[in-house]
């Protein structure tokens, strides 16, 4: 559960495959008796199209649905939202944003990604990197410090 963005349990598998925000809060206490730590990961931008379901305007489009689609601000204002959700439900300074298994075809293909693309006169691999790096500010700004699969520093290096 997302409250400021409670549309996302649309795209959940099923009703009884989601977490509120009370199931989360026991998780988390019930982990902190035993010494275990809960890190939440939100495994953006490949790993999200569940989050079409129920905000479709941050996928490319309704045929090609990932990763997010790196050009618009709404797909970076639901990932706030998100991340500032998170942020108050999980007191582990990290929060793992994902990042792996990214393929950017889709981001290739679709008429507006493109020319937000030639606007920039960037690659898909750039986009990439600018998906993960502003994630990571955005969780930054959470007071989270981000964790990214290895993928990402295999793509990137220390540039990020």
């Amino acid at each position: 559960e997302t409250p400021s963005r409670p549309s996302l349990w649309r795209g959940s598998f099923s009703k009884r495959e989601r977490y509120s925000v009370e199931d989360v809060k026991r998780v988390v206490e019930r982990a902190r008796l035993r010494g275990v730590r809960v890190v939440p990961e939100f495994d953006t931008p490949g790993h999200a199209e569940s989050w079409c379901s129920g905000y479709p305007g941050v996928c490319p489009s309704p045929t090609c649905k990932t990763p997010l689609d790196v050009s618009k601000a709404e797909t970076f204002a639901v990932l706030d939202d998100v991340l500032g959700d998170a942020a108050k439900l999980f007191p582990d300074a990290f929060v793992h944003l994902g990042g792996d298994e990214v393929d950017t075809s889709c981001w290739a293909s679709t008429p507006s990604i493109q020319q937000w693309l030639r606007a920039r006169n960037w690659t898909t691999a750039d986009a990439y990197s600018y998906f993960v790096s502003t994630a990571a500010k955005i969780a930054r700004s959470h007071q989270k410090r981000p964790i990214q699969w290895a993928e990402v520093f295999d793509e990137f290096g220390a540039t990020l």
